[in-house]
């Protein structure tokens, strides 16, 4: 009975005609995307180049009260200590909010990239017949890859571009 199971559902997927997409490789390719991506990273370079600096006054606090913690008086290092660990926590905190910020603007920039995509999709399945088109896979074929075409069709011209 298993082996007939088998067999029927085999052959109901014989004729299905699959693709899959690279959302990943849209994300990093696709014009519109790599246009995102370049604001982005025009928008969070001075933030990005604050906290490199804060990390290095940080590293220096650190190497400096290590340096000389046993010639300090105790008040003195204790003192410096609290100074380092005040800087520590508020160089995490602004570390993370600067994660949260970065990336919920990459998802926004990204989100008209994704719904052109996802339109160039539906228009791809439905001219070609498709009966199934995934979006992530662990390996596929190159030849039911169809990120090029996806590509293609969001060219230039897609209004995230804009």
């Amino acid at each position: 009975m298993l082996t007939a199971l088998l067999a029927v559902s085999s052959s109901a997927y014989a004729g299905s005609t699959i693709g899959i997409v690279s959302l990943e490789r849209i994300l990093r390719d696709a014009p519109a995307a790599r246009r995102a991506q370049d604001k982005i990273r025009e928008e969070f370079v001075g933030r990005d180049r604050e906290l490199s600096a804060m990390a290095g006054q940080l590293k220096r606090m650190e190497n400096e009260l290590l340096i000389h913690a046993v010639t300090m008086s105790d008040a003195d290092r204790q003192t410096r200590e609290r100074a380092v660990e005040e800087m520590d926590l508020d160089y995490r905190r602004k570390q993370r909010e600067f994660s949260d910020e970065l990336n919920r603007r990459r998802d926004e920039a990204l989100a008209p990239v994704l719904a052109d995509a996802d339109r160039a999709v539906r228009r791809i399945a439905e001219s070609g017949h498709y009966d199934i088109i995934v979006r992530k896979a662990v390996w596929a074929s190159p030849a039911i890859d169809i990120t090029d075409r996806v590509m293609e069709a969001l060219g230039d011209g897609s209004p995230a571009a804009k």
